[in-house]
């Protein structure tokens, strides 16, 4: 991923991973969205479910600057346009979004997408969860053990997938009610991700026979 002066580049790998942390039902309706960021040398893309999040960090070599929170729908309409090494550039026209470019690296534009409504928003939310999203500090004390749910491994490998990664970095958390953290890195953009586990259930006392 990464942004120039047409908009926000990515791959169709990229936009599967985001969408993978992205809510998925009609409870988790206010999760459906990506959030990108642009400013200075940094884009940015966040996206989760209130249990899982993850960051895509990549370079602006452009002018463009802002916040966009994009509608799954669009992303999900771009990515099904993309084939082979082709890209998606989100053209951004100040805050709003209506259209996204299919471009070629060899022959440039090939096709471009044209949404009826609005795909983007300058104000919107996300939970505190992605707040947590860093690399954690060595020299820690680590839970012996942390159990995550198992449909969340998946999400994790549409990243390995996206940063064409050969593998993932894993990062125990503090204990066990602490979010486990994930990182991969490939192609110029750096995926951190963070895990919720699931409330441990207090195992029953074994006592000794008589």
């Amino acid at each position: 991923m990464n942004c120039d002066d047409e908009g926000v580049r990515l791959t169709k790998a990229e936009i599967a991973a985001l969408l993978a942390f992205c809510g998925d039902s009609e409870d988790e309706a206010k999760f459906r969205l990506v959030r990108f960021d642009v400013e200075g040398e940094s884009c940015t893309a966040e996206a989760t479910n209130g249990r899982i999040a993850v960051q895509a960090r990549g370079r602006n070599v452009g002018e463009i600057a802002g916040s966009w929170y994009v509608d799954v729908e669009f992303l999900d309409s771009a990515r099904k346009l993309l084939s082979g090494n082709k890209v998606a550039s989100l053209l951004f026209d100040g805050p709003r979004l209506r259209e996204a470019a299919i471009n070629d690296p060899d022959t440039g534009e090939v096709s471009r997408l044209t949404w009826p409504r609005d795909a983007a928003a300058a104000q919107g939310w996300l939970p505190d969860v992605t707040k947590g999203i860093r690399v954690p500090d060595g020299g820690r004390a680590l839970a012996p053990r942390v159990t995550i749910a198992r449909d969340f491994v998946a999400a994790v490998h549409t990243v390995g997938k996206a940063a064409t990664a050969t593998g993932i970095d894993i990062y125990p958390p503090e204990d066990a009610e602490s979010a486990l953290t994930f990182r991969a890195e490939g192609d110029g953009t750096e995926w951190v991700g963070i895990i919720l586990p699931i409330r441990r259930i207090e195992e029953p006392e074994i006592t000794g026979a008589a």
